[in-house]
């Protein structure tokens, strides 16, 4: 029992890291299920203005967090090494390629590379932490603007789900298909 609404949970480097409605992000032991305190560095006010929406980890063993930032753009990756969240931002042209600074879910896909849906479009980012695609709905003629949930399949192409219904996104021609009751 945490005591609070846990959005997701997932297990990392030997613990349970429990992403809340609000608030920080809680991690546990996972031989003891104890609270580890303070695991993560991050300060009281970066939990109090940013809402974690997603996190996810990677095939090659990346915790990653899509989130809504107001001072930042919404894609973070967990540094091991200082033990912090950092924000992909800081990484030499990126911050041009954010299709928002609201970013709701995020999925791997089949080359390694993770995607992060958000309220203007879809991110693609490589294991580096670089952008290296974006997605704006206007410009690839989807109607709807807030891209929620978000998929890659085996061929590496990507769905997604806004307001107006269920995409295909063709990767190699870069073209949406809106998936209807016909299809």
């Amino acid at each position: 029992s945490t005591g609070f609404s846990v959005k997701k949970a997932v297990y990392y480097n030997n613990k349970y890291w429990l992403l809340p409605e609000s608030g920080a992000i809680t991690v546990y032991d996972s031989q003891t299920l104890k609270e580890v305190p303070d695991y993560i560095k991050n300060d009281a006010e970066y939990w109090n203005i940013n809402l974690f929406n997603d996190i996810e980890v990677s095939t090659d063993n990346q915790l990653w967090l899509a989130s809504w930032m107001p001072k930042d753009f919404g894609i973070s990756r967990f540094d091991e090494t200082e033990r912090k969240i950092v924000e992909i931002s800081a990484i030499p042209g990126n911050e041009a390629q954010f299709v928002a600074d609201y970013f709701h879910r995020i999925a791997q896909l089949s080359n390694g590379n993770m995607i992060f849906s958000a309220t203007g479009g879809f991110n693609i980012v490589n294991p580096n932490g670089e952008i290296v695609y974006s997605m704006f709905p206007r410009m690839s003629n989807v109607a709807c603007d807030n891209i929620d949930g978000i998929a890659g399949d085996r061929n590496g192409h990507v769905w997604f789900g806004c307001a107006e219904g269920l995409y295909y996104y063709n990767m190699k021609t870069e073209t949406p298909i809106r998936i209807s009751r016909i299809d």
